[in-house]
């Protein structure tokens, strides 16, 4: 593969003109906003305010809330850091647990956060009388041996 000197030469060339142009360019801008600010020297308004001096207070108010959003984008991320250990979702499974007991008295209540972490809290309801348990929950499973309703509670709890 062989490279023509030439063209390698003559779009250089052509690179370095147009960045000419664009330099040129550019500097004429700059002297028009130049004379644009020195044409504002001595302009008030109604009240005899310099231009100049509103302008610098709008540059200082501007950059003033730039910074408060930069500080309000920090405290965003860091409650949404925070919001994933709150509670998200919750279910409840109503069941008899005895055969000799009326209604579905008894439960299983699944309380996890956005990572599929928190607990399960079974009340089994008898004749004489009610005893709660409480499961810890990380990831969806617990280290402790889960009933068939507390594993629906979970199911159901966990977000889809």
């Amino acid at each position: 593969m062989s490279v023509d000197v030439m063209a390698v030469a003559a779009i250089s060339g052509g690179i370095a003109a147009l960045s000419l142009i664009l330099g040129i360019v550019s500097l004429g801008r700059v002297a028009k906003l130049q004379a644009g600010a020195r044409a504002l020297d001595g302009v008030t308004d109604l009240d005899g305010v310099p231009v100049s001096e509103i302008l610098k207070a709008i540059a200082t108010r501007i950059e003033a809330m730039s910074s408060r959003q930069d500080e309000l984008a920090g405290t965003q991320t860091s409650m949404i850091q925070e919001a994933r250990h709150y509670i998200r979702h919750a279910s409840c499974v109503r069941y008899n647990a005895f055969e000799n007991t009326g209604s579905d008295l008894s439960f299983s209540l699944a309380i996890l956060d956005s990572r599929h972490s928190g607990l399960v809290l079974t009340g089994l309801y008898g004749r004489d009388d009610m005893r709660v348990y409480a499961k810890p929950v990380e990831g969806g499973i617990s280290q402790y041996v889960l009933t068939g309703e507390e594993k629906k509670a979970i199911s159901l709890a966990s977000p889809r």
